[in-house]
C-alpha cells in the first residue's frame, strides 16, 4: 500500500521531502486539539448533502505520560498532538499520512451506530482510548479500554487499527 501511494503521489507531482512542523509545545497542543473539533464540513468543501456520514476522526489515548490526539480528516488532512507538547501537523505533500487519514475517516463510518452525542470533549482517562467523529449532524463519541481495542476484543478495534496504522505513519516521519 505505502509504495503504491507512493507511485500515485509521484505522478501527480506531489513529492514528500520527509520534513515536517511540531505543535510549539502544550498550549500550542491544547489550542490545536481544541481547533479540531470547531472544523467544519462546510470548511472542508463538502457538499451540502454530505449527511451524518463522518467528516473528521479525532482518537485519543490516555498514557501515564500524556494524552496522544490523532485527527484525521476525509479531505486527508492529519496531524499528531501530544498533550506534553511534541507531535507532528500533516502536511498534504505526506502521502501515506493522507491515504491513511482518509482510510480511517472512512472506516469511522462502519462504526457510527456505536457511538453517542457528546456532550463535551473530555480526554480519556489512563488506559482508556476516546473517539470523536465529527458529522454533519453533531459530534459523537465512544470510549473503551485501549487494552481491549488493541487485543480486537471490541467492536471498535477495527477503527482503532486503522487508526493506529496512521500512527504508524507519522512515527514514519519522525524517525
Amino acid at each position: 500500500m505505502r509504495f503504491w501511494n507512493a507511485v500515485k503521489a509521484a505522478m501527480s507531482g506531489v513529492e514528500d521531502d520527509g520534513s515536517y512542523e511540531s505543535p510549539g509545545g502544550p498550549e500550542d497542543c491544547a489550542r490545536l486539539r481544541r481547533e479540531a473539533f470547531t472544523v467544519g464540513a462546510d470548511s472542508l468543501g463538502l457538499p451540502p448533502d454530505w449527511g451524518g456520514k463522518p467528516y473528521g476522526v479525532i482518537m485519543e489515548t490516555g498514557a501515564e505520560r500524556g494524552i496522544l490526539t490523532l485527527a484525521a480528516f476525509v479531505t486527508g488532512d492529519g496531524s499528531l498532538y501530544v498533550s506534553t507538547g511534541g507531535g507532528v501537523i500533516g502536511r498534504a505533500s505526506h502521502v501515506h499520512v493522507v491515504a491513511q487519514a482518509k482510510a480511517l475517516v472512512a472506516r469511522a463510518a462502519d462504526h457510527v451506530d456505536a457511538f453517542e452525542d457528546a456532550a463535551g470533549f473530555p480526554s480519556p482517562p489512563v488506559g482508556q482510548t476516546r473517539f470523536y467523529l465529527l458529522t454533519s449532524d453533531g459530534i459523537v463519541t465512544a470510549t473503551e479500554q485501549t487494552q481491549m481495542l488493541a487485543a480486537g476484543q471490541s467492536p471498535l478495534s477495527p477503527l482503532f487499527g486503522t487508526g493506529q496504522e496512521l500512527l504508524s505513519e507519522f512515527f514514519q516521519l519522525t524517525a
